[in-house]
């Protein structure tokens, strides 16, 4: 009787989870579809970002320069004809990089130096960059070393400082820091495009694996940007 009992409750609780598999399965289908959905949503809402924050951009920098390129045609011919080609060679890198996920970091430094060199020029400045450990293949999304520095020539009321853009290898991270110097306290100011421009260029490129900071350091302004491996 016992035997028979055991065997009883052995039987139905087979049967309970023959009839629970369907439901488990379509439970964990469901879940695995909302998932993929979300993970979805989330992936065209950082490509509509990105789009949006390139139109946003893309035209200040342009307008920037273009202000003052009359006057030195008529006053400064051949300063003119070397700010032009400066100013094409930024935008022909804009074009060919706007649609990459990544890009070289050298390639990225070097078109900062080309932008301080327009820079420079239009407003009579005498800023530069410096860099530290930098390691020409590591990858990065475009623009956000360049955003940062336009962001510090922005805000500032400096006509001179240094970037210095520093790179740390770690087994668990890469670690980069961009900093201002003399510390700029109107970074603080703005909508914070800048910003979002090179977190929504971070999450596409790197979904959850990244880290930002910007806050004022002793006397300089630091952007912290560290990437998980």
């Amino acid at each position: 009787l016992l035997v028979s009992a055991s065997n009883y409750v052995w039987s139905m609780s087979v049967s309970s989870a023959l009839l629970l598999l369907p439901v488990t399965y379509t439970v964990f289908r469901e879940i695995k579809t909302q998932r993929e959905r979300l993970k979805s949503i989330t992936t065209k809402a950082i490509q509509l970002e990105n789009e949006l924050l390139k139109k946003s951009i893309q035209p200040h920098f342009l307008l920037n320069t273009l202000t003052v390129l009359s006057e030195w045609i008529e006053e400064q011919p051949a300063l003119a004809v070397k700010q032009i080609d400066l100013l094409s060679k930024e935008f022909r890198y804009l074009t060919r990089v706007s649609d990459r996920i990544t890009v070289p970091i050298q390639d990225e430094i070097d078109m900062c130096h080309v932008h301080l060199d327009i820079f420079n020029a239009k407003q009579s400045s005498q800023f530069a960059i410096e860099t530290e450990n930098i390691e020409a293949g590591t990858e990065i999304p475009p623009m956000i070393i360049h955003t940062l520095i336009e962001n510090g020539l922005t805000h500032s009321v400096e006509t001179s400082g240094v970037f210095t853009i520093a790179q740390r290898e770690s087994a668990r991270e890469t670690e980069l820091t961009i900093s201002t110097r003399p510390l700029i306290e109107q970074q603080r100011s703005g909508d914070g495009l800048g910003l979002k421009y090179v977190e929504s260029r971070l999450e596409h490129a790197f979904p959850s694996k990244w880290s930002l900071s910007s806050e004022p350091h002793d006397s300089s302004w630091v952007t912290t940007i560290r990437i998980t491996k």
